[in-house]
C-alpha cells in the first residue's frame, strides 16, 4: 500500500515534518496497527517463562502507556530496568508504582557498579558521553534475557529515528539489531572499538555488554510501539497521571514526563547532546510540539540557549568522585565551548502550558517490589 507520505510532494521541510503527515492518513494508521496485531497474534502460545514480551523501563510516563497498551492487547509483559545510577527517588517511586498499578512482574539488573563507573569515566574522556555504557548494556542485557527466557518479542516505545528525525517511514517494519544500537544508539562505535581505545574491563566484566550474536537471537525481536501507533509522546504521557504516574518538574525544558527522574539527562547528559550535535532535548521538544499544532515557531525564540542552565559539578565530585582540579581540567578541555551554558539561571523561561498537570509529592514509601 502506498502511504500517504509518498503520495505527496514536499519542498524544503525535514523528514520528521513529512512523516508527522503519515499520521494524518486514517488508513496508515490503521494498516499498521493490523500489522502489529497480527504480529502478536501466534503469542498465544506461551513462552516456557510465561511472558509474552519484555519491556524495557527506565520510570517514566512512556513505560506506563506501553505496559498499558500490551495488556489491553491481553500480552503478559516482563518489565526489565537495567539500573544506570541515574535514577532519582522520584524515577524509582514511578517505576514501582508501575509494576503495582499494573500488576506486572519485573527484574532489575544492578550491573557491578565500580566496573560501571570505569566505563562512564573512559566514554566521558573518549567519547564526551556519559551514556553511552547504559545503553550498551541495556540494549545488550534485555536481548540476552529474552533469548535465556525464549520470549519472543522485546517492545520499545518510540523509535527516535521516526518522531524526531523522519529517517524512516511509518511503513518500514523496522527492528532492533546490533547494527540498528551502533548506528541510532552508539554513536556509530560498537563496543569492541570502544575497549579498543584503551578501557580498562576485564573480559569478564565485559560479557554484560556484549550485543548476543545474531544467530542467537533467532527467536526474538525488537520491535517498536511508534512504528506501528499514531504516537503522541506529550498526549500519552501525560495521560498516564491517571495510572500514578508522578510528572517531573526537570530545568532546561518543559516536558515533565519524557525521562522524568534522571539525575543527569536534563543535565550533563544534555550539554553534552549540545556539544556533540549542536542542539539540546529542548529543541526536539519544540519541534514536536510544533508538528503537533500545539506550538508556534512564533511564539519561540530563535536562540534556544537562551532557556537552558546547566550545573554538572556535582556529577564530576560525587558520582565519578573527581577532586575540584579534575573537574576544572574537564571543563578546560571539553566543556570550553559551551561554558556559557554552566550557569544557575537561564536567560529566558518557558511557561509549561502543554505539560500543565498539577505535581503530586505524595511519595509512595512501600510498594510492589521493594
Amino acid at each position: 500500500m502506498e502511504s500517504f507520505f509518498n503520495k505527496l510532494m514536499y519542498r524544503g521541510v525535514c523528514g520528521a515534518c513529512n512523516f508527522r503527515c503519515e499520521l494524518f492518513d486514517p488508513g496508515t494508521s490503521s494498516s499498521r496497527e493490523n500489522d502489529l496485531l497480527e504480529l502478536f497474534e501466534p503469542l498465544g502460545r506461551k513462552s516456557p517463562s510465561g511472558y509474552d514480551c519484555i519491556v524495557p523501563a527506565r520510570g517514566d510516563a512512556e513505560d506506563y502507556f506501553v505496559v498499558k497498551y500490551l495488556l489491553e492487547k491481553n500480552l503478559n509483559p516482563l518489565v526489565v530496568l537495567v539500573n544506570n545510577y541515574f535514577l532519582t527517588d522520584l524515577a524509582w517511586k514511578n517505576f514501582h508504582n508501575l509494576i503495582t498499578e499494573f500488576d506486572v512482574d519485573s527484574v532489575v539488573y544492578n550491573p557491578n557498579l565500580h566496573v560501571y563507573k570505569e566505563a562512564v569515566r573512559s566514554s566521558l574522556r573518549k567519547l564526551n558521553s556519559i551514556y553511552y555504557p547504559y545503553k550498551a548494556l541495556l540494549h545488550s542485557y534485555v536481548m540476552q534475557l529474552a533469548r535465556e527466557k525464549s520470549i519472543r518479542f522485546v517492545v520499545w516505545g518510540q523509535c527516535q529515528p521516526i518522531e524526531f528525525s523522519g529517517k524512516y517511514s511509518k511503513l518500514d517494519d523496522l527492528r532492533l539489531s546490533e547494527w540498528w544500537v551502533i548506528e541510532h544508539e552508539l554513536g556509530g562505535v560498537s563496543f569492541e572499538d570502544f575497549l579498543g581505545s584503551g578501557v580498562q574491563m576485564i573480559q569478564k566484566d565485559v560479557v554484560p555488554y556484549n550485543y548476543p550474536k545474531k544467530e542467537s537471537l533467532k527467536t526474538v525481536q525488537g520491535i517498536f510501539l511508534s512504528n506501528y501507533l499514531n504516537w503522541d509522546q506529550c498526549q500519552q504521557n501525560s495521560d498516564m497521571v491517571n495510572y500514578g504516574f508522578t510528572p517531573d518538574d526537570p530545568l532546561n525544558t518543559f516536558d515533565r514526563f519524557e525521562n522524568a527522574g534522571s539525575s543527569v539527562y536534563y543535565q550533563l547528559h544534555d550539554l553534552l547532546r549540545y556539544l556533540n550535535t549542536g542542539y539540546p532535548k529542548l529543541a526536539q521538544h519544540f519541534s514536536r510540539e510544533v508538528r503537533f499544532g500545539r506550538m508556534s515557531l512564533s511564539d519561540l525564540d530563535t536562540d534556544c540557549t537562551k532557556y537552558l542552565a546547566y550545573q554538572p559539578k556535582k556529577f564530576f565530585t560525587e558520582f565519578l568522585e573527581t577532586t575540584n582540579s579534575g573537574y576544572e581540567w574537564f571543563l578546560d578541555k571539553h566543556l570550553a565551548g559551551v561554558a556559557h551554558l554552566l550557569r544557575d539561571k537561564a536567560e529566558l523561561c518557558f511557561s509549561p502550558s502543554i505539560s500543565s498537570v498539577e505535581k503530586n509529592e505524595n511519595f509512595v514509601l512501600f510498594r510492589k517490589g521493594i
